[in-house]
């Protein structure tokens, strides 16, 4: 019997690994590194951190989770200081030529991190912005509130420079946000606490912040996307409580629509919904979008649309709601493009590792390609697995 047994297992156990082996590898999607693991507290994985890159550098600052107690058990939320860099830059020559210009690939071992400094505050939740110049923060919260903050990160004679920018008109925090021309924007989010549709521009020939056109209604934690001389924003919730603090359910909202803002006009108007390959809607709450070429939007995960909004409104029971596996949440796995040019959106391909809320997504420009910009390629750097629990994963996407 012991012998039939053993040999019923090893065949279990080789088919299993045939099968496991032959499985095909999704060329769009691929796991590449994983997040600082220098600090025991952050080493267990963050959401809502500031991510950039800079000098071919990937940068990933902030953040929050809960090292000592999970949520799910009431648990204290944790917010960082540290500036993380890769030791190396991100790409390498493969010495082939293609197209006239020599290949690049991820070089693996620079995806290493080192400390290179810290932020004024621990903070999590605001917006960072990648340009030539640097990698913009903007705005965000830690346990005392929302904050008003704005800087520049750059790099000078080799080392890590912050410059402080002026602070905005008011916290904010979980908003959304991306550079257009000569302007951040920041839009929606908590303003000083309070949930808002406003839209704030700081302009860096004039040094100063003023306020552009709001969104037709507030939300929180949407999607914001500079593309083709426009804002795009999509997705976003609204979790109205009453003066006691209760939330109130019956005007909870998420949302899947979305908008584009024309600078030259100063108004809003709206633009097709994100839906998966069968047409069903989804949201981009709590996920991330970068451009994808010169006329595209790559979107990524967020979270479940029905799920999360029993959540915030508190039809399922606490603490039972935090104790599921992450499947449960069905966080958003389709990795999406919109077109600007046809308002349409295409789904790219799925995977479990792009169902992330709360994850940092960085656009990463290959040296090798023709126009600065235009590299189909991104880094989806940790996040949420499921609420409270955090994701190591770095994870590289590519056309």
């Amino acid at each position: 019997m012991k012998s039939k047994a053993f040999y019923f297992s090893f065949f279990i156990f080789h088919f299993s690994f045939i099968l496991i082996s032959c499985a095909p590898k999704n060329p769009h999607v691929s796991l590449v590194g994983s997040t600082p693991d220098e600090d025991k507290a952050y080493a267990k994985g963050v959401s809502g951190a500031y991510g950039g890159m800079l000098d071919g550098h990937l940068i990933l600052a902030g953040g929050a989770n809960f090292p000592e107690v999970p949520a799910a058990e009431g648990g204290v939320k944790r917010y960082y200081d540290a500036i993380y860099a890769t030791t190396g830059r991100v790409y390498e020559s493969t010495g082939q030529q293609v197209n006239g210009s020599t290949g690049q690939q991820v070089n693996r071992s620079s995806l290493r991190w080192q400390k290179v400094g810290v932020l004024p505050v621990p903070m999590a939740y605001g917006v960072s912005v990648t340009d030539r110049e640097g990698v913009t923060i903007v705005g965000g919260c830690n346990g005392a509130g929302g904050l008003s903050l704005a800087f520049r990160i750059s790099r000078r004679g080799g080392a890590l420079h912050m410059e402080q920018l002026p602070e905005l008109p008011c916290a904010l925090d979980n908003m959304g946000g991306a550079r257009l021309g000569d302007r951040i924007y920041v839009v929606g989010g908590l303003s000083d606490g309070q949930p808002s549709a406003a839209m704030y521009a700081y302009d860096f020939n004039y040094g100063e912040w003023f306020a552009c056109a709001p969104l037709p209604n507030p939300r929180l934690q949407p999607v914001c996307v500079a593309q083709d001389g426009h804002l795009y924003v999509w997705g976003g919730y609204l979790q109205p409580t009453d003066s006691l603090g209760r939330v109130l359910g019956e005007q909870c909202v998420v949302y899947s629509d979305g908008y584009v803002y024309d600078p030259q006009a100063d108004k809003w108007a709206p633009v097709a919904y994100p839906a998966d390959a069968e047409g069903h809607l989804l949201t981009l709450s709590g996920g991330s979008a970068v451009a994808w070429g010169s006329d595209e939007i790559l979107a990524v995960g967020g979270v479940n649309r029905n799920i999360f909004f029993g959540g915030i409104q508190g039809l399922f029971p606490m603490p039972e709601y935090l104790q599921h596996e992450p499947e449960w949440y069905r966080f958003n796995p389709n990795i999406l493009v919109y077109s600007t040019v046809t308002g349409r959106w295409r789904t790219l391909t799925q995977s479990s590792l792009a169902a992330r809320a709360g994850a940092s997504l960085v656009a990463s420009p290959q040296p090798s390609s023709e126009r600065e910009g235009e590299a189909k390629a991104a880094f989806l750097l940790g996040g949420e697995l499921k609420p409270g629990i955090r994701s190591t994963d770095v994870t590289l996407i590519t056309e």
